[in-house]
């Protein structure tokens, strides 16, 4: 679980971040591809209402729905001619979610409620 608490600006610091922590093999990956993800990833969580600043409630989150819904996305975008697209496939885009999620750990916006439930 998570906590409502997702923060909108330090893109430069999260973006770079993410791009020292990928794996050798997406040492290639830009600033921007990172970028591209991102957006997806916070429009996933924006349709979710997990933007919502008038909320404390906890929220779930669901890594492997994430990951589905922006390949979904990347795929439409590769069918309309997006050229960041084409760069990604489905292990180079877990691979930034993952770095993604490393950085939330990091600053604290995600919580993991499960230890206190056991």
């Amino acid at each position: 679980m998570a906590q409502n608490d997702f923060n909108l600006e330090g893109e430069d610091e999260e973006v770079q971040f993410i791009l020292e922590n990928l794996d050798e093999d997406y040492a290639d990956t830009t600033a921007e591809e990172v970028e591209y993800i991102l957006d997806h990833l916070w429009q996933y969580y924006d349709e979710q209402g997990f933007l919502d600043e008038n909320s404390s409630d906890e929220v779930d989150i669901d890594e492997d729905e994430i990951l589905q819904y922006v390949l979904d996305q990347v795929e439409k975008d590769k069918k309309a001619g997006e050229k960041l697209a084409k760069r990604f496939d489905e292990d180079r885009i877990a691979a930034v979610l993952e770095c993604e999620y490393g950085y939330c750990d990091q600053e604290g916006i995600f919580t993991d409620n499960e230890d206190e439930e056991a």
